[in-house]
């Protein structure tokens, strides 16, 4: 599991997720991981999400933040703590 914790000011935005998909990427090619034996799941949290990424998170059946998959992207939000 890889937890991105932004500062609470700091939407979760279009930058934010290709900082994620990209850890997920590189991580998904390293060899040292036996692919076929390890799952992956990378979430960014803030409280906040941009508008640019509310289609993002909110994708037909599926569960609401999860972005990519078979590689788990999940995006959470707390609303209303600064």
């Amino acid at each position: 599991m890889v937890v991105e914790l932004k500062r609470p000011s700091k939407k979760i935005d279009q930058e934010v997720l290709g900082q994620i998909k990209g850890y997920a990427g590189a991580i998904s090619k390293d060899e040292r991981f036996d692919q076929s034996k390890t799952k992956w799941i990378f979430i960014a949290v803030s409280n906040e999400l941009d508008d640019s990424v509310e289609n993002a998170v909110n994708q037909l059946n599926r569960p609401r933040g999860l972005v990519l998959a078979p590689l788990i992207i999940a995006f959470g939000f707390i609303r209303g703590v600064k």
